[in-house]
């Protein structure tokens, strides 16, 4: 039998997240801070193929450049980016099951899914689109801010777990679905604007950015 609780409680998340995209939240812009790791995953695994899977609105790949940094790095043929959000229309077809990846990208996603079936399912995900590499970015605390909905302030965070925690989650899902290399960081909340921090490259800025 169906938990109508549980289902009611992720439609309800499905609605906020439908929400907070319309107003123009999740820009997609905090893979960027990972650009290095990224061009070096890229030329020690041989990647051919990208799924950043939860890109958002995907900035960072439109408006920053991501994939001509990659492939001038690769120094080879442009690399094919499959972007995927099923909160955001331009990218909510998802990727067909027949279809693998060199390299899966999960950035600041995982933590804004509902810990139970849903978390579960987008997990799977990861490692059966993967090819064989797959580079996950969650955080383990709130987020920096309350978004409205409804009259009403959430925290964007649904799951709040340890390291500990995601690490073993992450050893169960190794042992369902076989090894895959896995590059996992544990990162401080960024805003949904883009932290001069985390620039890396100059070259791949678009001009008001730089």
């Amino acid at each position: 039998m169906a938990d109508t609780k549980t289902d009611k409680n992720l439609h309800d998340v499905n609605q906020r997240n439908i929400h907070w995209h319309e107003m123009g939240l999740f820009k997609g812009w905090s893979i960027y801070r990972f650009l290095p790791e990224l061009i070096e995953l890229v030329r020690n695994s041989n990647v051919q193929s990208i799924l950043d899977y939860g890109c958002g609105k995907a900035y960072a790949w439109k408006k920053g450049n991501m994939k001509l940094a990659i492939t001038s790095a690769y120094n080879s043929e442009q690399i094919g980016a499959r972007l995927y959000d099923p909160y955001v229309p331009e990218f909510s077809e998802k990727p067909s099951r027949n279809r693998q990846y060199d390299l899966v990208i999960c950035c600041d996603v995982l933590e804004h899914v509902p810990e139970g079936d849903a978390l579960d399912l987008v997990l799977a995900d990861l490692w059966l689109y993967s090819k064989g590499a797959i580079f996950i970015n969650v955080d383990t605390d709130l987020s920096n801010k309350g978004v409205e909905y409804e009259g009403i302030t959430y925290n964007a965070h649904e799951t709040i777990k340890s390291r500990e925690w995601w690490l073993e989650k992450i050893s169960k899902q190794q042992e369902m679905y076989g090894n895959k290399f896995v590059k996992i960081h544990f990162g401080d909340v960024v805003s949904n604007t883009v932290d001069r921090r985390y620039k890396t490259d100059k070259r791949y800025l678009p001009t008001d950015e730089k």
